[in-house]
Formats: C-alpha cells, sequence, structure tokens
C-alpha cells in the first residue's frame, strides 16, 4: 500500500471502505481533525461564471481553464469503437477508456477544489452572480 503517510498525526481514524472502480481498489479512510481557529478576515468578493472565462472575480481576476482530450485517450476511443462487440478485447479497451477518462475527471476536480479552497480561505463574505443562460 502507497499513500498512508497522507494521513497526519493525531487524526482520529472513523471509517475505512475499500472501493473497486474501473478495475483498480482503493481503500477510502475518513479520518477527524481537531478544528484550527479561522482567520478573521472582513474581506467580500463577487463571483460571475462566463462564457469567454470560466470564472471572474470582482477584484478583476479572471479564471480561464480548459483540459484537453488526450491523444491516448482519442487513440483509444477509435480503437474501442473497432473492437467487436462481445470480445474480451472490447472489455480491455473498455476498461482502458473508463480509466482514462477517470483520471481527466480528477483533474477538472482538482481544478474547482483549487478555486473553491482560494476563496473559502481568503474571503469571508462571497457574493455568486446568478445569470439566466437558458434566455441566452
Amino acid at each position: 500500500m502507497s499513500g498512508l503517510q497522507q494521513i497526519p498525526e493525531g487524526a482520529k481514524l472513523a471509517t475505512a471502505n475499500l472501493i473497486e472502480r474501473n478495475g483498480d481498489y482503493y481503500l477510502h479512510i475518513t479520518a477527524y481533525m481537531p478544528k484550527e481557529p479561522k482567520v478573521e478576515n472582513k474581506k467580500d468578493i463577487g463571483i460571475g461564471l462566463g462564457v469567454k472565462d470560466q470564472v471572474a472575480f470582482s477584484n478583476r481576476i479572471k479564471v480561464s481553464y480548459s483540459v484537453l482530450q488526450s491523444k491516448r485517450l482519442k487513440k483509444l476511443q477509435r480503437y474501442f469503437s473497432r473492437a467487436k462487440k462481445g470480445s474480451s478485447n472490447r472489455k480491455k479497451l473498455s476498461l482502458k477508456v473508463s480509466r482514462k477518462y477517470e483520471h481527466e475527471n480528477n483533474i477538472k476536480k482538482d481544478i474547482t477544489n483549487k478555486i473553491a479552497h482560494y476563496v473559502v480561505s481568503n474571503y469571508q463574505y462571497v457574493v455568486f452572480r446568478a445569470d439566466n443562460t437558458r434566455s441566452w
């Protein structure tokens, strides 16, 4: 097993679940940490979601990100579409394609989590602008 060094000292372990996903096994551990005192900063920020820039803050910071589909995934999809239905090779390719999609989705989740962490750790008041995109 690797990755157990990620559990910090002084954490109380609550549950551990063994998860099978796309042919791989993961150990999902829930640990409770003592709360750290929050830093009170009375700053505020507005957030708007857009088409050109994914996130625009009221302090003129704009965040644009894109996760391009890898050449490897395109190649695997092409092989998968040409494989004979019901064959063992198709099952193997399906597993490889799902692993690549999971990897790309994890990258996207990581980006959004980093943006959310930045906002929560630096600002106390957050105002979100909800646009009616259906009327566009």
